[in-house]
């Protein structure tokens, strides 16, 4: 008989951290674009998350963040350090819509900044990263 795996048992989770990243920007509005009903989506999210709080040894915390701005969202990630992301908002292919420092603009998240953001927070690695918007690719 061969082992299954050569490497060795990882322990199970002892905490769960789940960031949730609520996005409508006034300049979506503006645009024409509907201004999401995003408070149900956080509630079964979070739901969702404490459900593994049950789970014996488990610790679950949740944060949600609204109007994000790419500031907003690198201090969330170096203080919470997140497992998970969960993003529900506007999007577009180019990457999710942030709401600009500036007001009332965009500014739009890749792949590649979203990345930078966790690699600034010394954070190496998501367990699951969501993106629930229009057009995301």
């Amino acid at each position: 008989l061969f082992p299954i795996s050569t490497h060795p048992a990882q322990q199970p989770p002892t905490s769960l951290r789940v960031l949730i990243l609520r996005n409508n920007s006034r300049a979506n509005i503006a645009d024409g674009k509907d201004f999401l009903q995003l408070d149900r989506e956080e509630y079964a999210v979070t739901e969702e998350a404490l459900t593994a709080a049950r789970l014996p040894a488990i610790s679950v915390a949740v944060e949600s963040i609204g109007f994000v701005t790419r500031e907003r969202l690198r201090e969330h990630l170096a203080h919470f350090k997140p497992h998970c992301i969960h993003v529900c908002g506007h999007g577009s292919s180019r990457g999710i819509e942030l709401v600009a420092s500036t007001g009332d603009a965009v500014d739009l998240l890749n792949s590649q900044g979203m990345a930078q953001l966790l690699s600034e927070a010394g954070i190496e690695r998501l367990a699951l990263l969501i993106l629930n918007s229009c057009d995301s690719g």
